[in-house]
């Protein structure tokens, strides 16, 4: 026999049909790419934007936190130079009046020594009747018929001589001394409290114009926060679930975050705002596995372990304790957001949403407070 190779009889594309082929995979290749780079682009110009403005708002607010630090420093210089300057005249007007005290109390001695003789070591001659009662043996009525005397002869001493008492003058205090007259640049003649009202209108003045800044630095980062989520919305690729991290629906309800160190200004210490101390999350300890005679589940996901993490004002407590973040702040569970419940981060629970929205509101209230 002989040898037979087997041949297919079904139609070979041409080299042509393989030539195209080739090349629209090539194309799609190219379009892939393209598209890629243009979406890649897309987003990383408006990451850039969007950073761009935080860059600026974040200036704005870290100059505005150095200008409120600038102005309570100023404000408190003046209280404590105020202060001092009170005590300092109080502690003058006390010696004044000690010495004013120690010259009356020798007028008096004085006086005393003039028109009574018995101060100046001699007997009283007094009267007839007031002589026999001073030899009584009783020796209370010998004192004061002494004393009626002395009282005699100071009478017939001022009726007879041309003696005339002064009177001694009145305390009158020292005149209080004003800081604010104070020079504290003799080139320009500025007193101190010239010097002080300068600086504050200054300062003031400057953080009008950094809040109107802020402002609109915060609305345009607010504006190219949006446009950066609605960008990855529409370019990023799908995850391996098939998802994407922000769809056309999602990205319009992702807040936009807060500046960095976004807290209070820095005040001098003696006159900081401390915060009241906040319960924060206790984990609520197993009390009991029966109820009733009937079992109840240790299960931390069952109604008896529920109830246990809810509180009398509303607010309940996660399952387990939250992680601490480097600022202080609780960090969130993860999962879903509980129904109706706002996360609280310094007090590590779950609030109410008109409980948290009350909070928001005394703090941000109390934040205007101390810029003002």
């Amino acid at each position: 026999f002989k040898k037979r190779k087997q041949m297919s009889v079904q139609a070979v594309p041409s080299f042509y049909e393989q030539d195209r082929r080739r090349i629209l995979m090539i194309h799609a290749d190219l379009m892939a790419n393209n598209m890629h780079e243009h979406a890649r682009e897309r987003i990383a110009r408006a990451t850039n934007e969007y950073n761009a403005c935080f860059r600026r708002s974040n200036e704005v607010y870290n100059r505005r936190v150095q200008v409120q630090t600038s102005l309570n420093n100023v404000l408190y210089e003046t209280r404590i130079k105020s202060s001092k300057i009170k005590d300092n005249y109080a502690l003058e007007v006390a010696i004044a009046k000690a010495q004013w005290t120690k010259r009356r109390e020798a007028y008096e001695q004085q006086k005393l020594q003039t028109l009574f003789p018995s101060y100046r070591g001699q007997v009283a001659v007094g009267t007839s009747v007031t002589n026999a009662a001073m030899t009584n043996p009783n020796p209370t009525v010998a004192a004061v018929a002494s004393s009626i005397a002395n009282i005699v002869d100071a009478v017939i001493l001022l009726t007879e001589s041309p003696i005339q008492l002064k009177k001694f003058e009145p305390f009158v205090p020292p005149p209080p001394s004003n800081p604010m007259n104070q020079i504290v640049n003799h080139k320009t003649g500025e007193t101190f409290g010239q010097q002080q009202q300068r600086l504050e209108t200054s300062l003031r003045m400057e953080m009008n114009n950094l809040a109107g800044r802020l402002a609109t630095a915060e609305e345009d980062r607010k504006r190219a926060w949006k446009k950066m989520l609605k960008t990855r919305s529409e370019f990023e690729p799908e995850q391996y679930n098939g998802r994407k991290k922000y769809s056309n629906d999602s990205w319009q309800n992702v807040p936009c975050p807060n500046l960095r160190g976004s807290g209070a200004a820095s005040i001098p210490t003696r006159y900081a705002y401390k915060a009241p101390s906040i319960p924060t999350y206790t984990p609520p300890a197993s009390t009991h596995h029966h109820l009733n005679g009937q079992h109840v589940s240790d299960s931390k996901y069952s109604v008896a372990r529920v109830k246990e993490r809810i509180a009398a004002d509303g607010t309940v407590a996660p399952v387990t304790q939250p992680k601490r973040n480097k600022d202080g702040t609780f960090q969130r569970p993860a999962g879903r957001t509980r129904k109706g419940m706002e996360w609280d981060a310094v007090r590590g629970i779950w609030v109410p949403e008109e409980l948290y929205k009350q909070q928001q509101q005394r703090a941000q209230q109390h934040q205007k407070q101390q810029q003002r």
